[in-house]
């Protein structure tokens, strides 16, 4: 029982020790399905990010990481070197745009749409399923033919 007790404290001062850092760690906030270009700390080679479904990053030639907004939330970057040794570590925090969005409530179903300079249906998380799959559906069909037309720009014709 005595080393149940003991592990115990040393998980619980573990806990608390890493929530105290986390309150004096760096904080960056991006915006959903937006970029942001921050300087790496110096030696960057590998980034890991918490819950890659929160953000995205990437790190570049000129020692910069391109970090993206995927969904609401927050989560963590750790920047490591070579010898695997953690540089820096930082909170990540996603939110929502705050540029003219309009959202429709009928009774429980939900829509979003953007209003810059007319109102266009968008996507956001939590709009009810039938609308969120409709509009994905037509973004995922116009990035198609994006990439489509992409793929053949370098054929001669």
């Amino acid at each position: 029982m005595r080393p149940l007790v003991l592990s115990a404290t040393l998980i619980a001062s573990l806990v608390v020790g890493h929530h105290a850092s986390a309150e004096n760690m760096k904080t960056v906030t991006v915006v959903v399905d937006r970029a942001l270009v921050i300087p790496a700390p110096q030696g960057t080679t590998t980034l890991v990010v918490g819950n890659p479904a929160i953000a995205d990053t990437s790190i570049q030639r000129n020692n910069v990481i391109v970090l993206t907004g995927k969904s609401y939330g927050t989560t963590n970057l750790i920047a490591i070197d070579s010898s695997g040794k953690t540089i820096e570590e930082m909170l990540v925090t996603v939110r929502s745009p705050e540029d003219s969005v309009v959202t429709v409530h009928r009774g429980t179903e939900r829509e979003s749409y953007s209003c810059r300079p007319t109102c266009e249906r968008t996507l956001r998380m939590g709009d009810s399923p039938a609308f969120f799959d409709q509009v994905g559906a037509q973004f995922g069909a116009r990035n198609g033919f994006a990439q489509q037309g992409q793929a053949g720009q370098g054929q001669s014709r």
